[in-house]
């Protein structure tokens, strides 16, 4: 599934492509994110997500994080001039909020930032030595990635 994924990313995106046969010419972080498309099948089933949709969703969180950053060194502002805009425009549109969240989800296994990150955040829970019946309490768990590391 995640040779389906990234066919169809390269196919969209010459640029994505080049920086991500790099990046996941790295065992360990390919290994993360074919382990991420085996977790993620199930879900993806259960609410007829497809390949093609994750990799619209990818694309378009690059895209949105290309003119956002634009916008910032032309302006010196973000698109969204305050939580009310940023509140109607992305996180009340559940169609905007869901695209969203998938490309962030797939972004800690494509982005070198996001995915030392996650590492950091991995290393760090399993220092905690949770057992079964333990509680723990996860603020913003977004896409749920972090959620399930716990």
């Amino acid at each position: 599934m995640h040779n389906q994924f990234l066919e169809y990313v390269y196919a969209r995106n010459i640029q994505q492509k080049k920086k991500l046969e790099v990046f996941l010419s790295d065992k360990d972080i390919k290994k993360d994110l074919i382990e991420f498309f085996i977790g993620y099948s199930t879900y993806m089933k259960s609410t007829g997500i497809t390949v093609e949709d994750l990799g619209d969703a990818y694309l378009q969180l690059v895209a949105d994080m290309c003119y956002a950053r634009l916008e910032f060194v032309r302006h010196g502002k973000y698109p969204k001039n305050n939580q009310a805009e940023a509140l109607s425009d992305v996180y009340n549109d559940k169609e905007v909020m869901t695209r969203y969240m998938l490309g962030l989800a797939l972004s800690q296994f494509l982005w070198r930032q996001h995915y030392s990150l996650f590492q950091f955040y991995r290393r760090e829970v399993r220092k905690l030595n949770f057992c079964e019946g333990d509680h723990a309490l996860e603020v913003g768990c977004g896409h749920g990635l972090f959620l399930r590391e716990l």
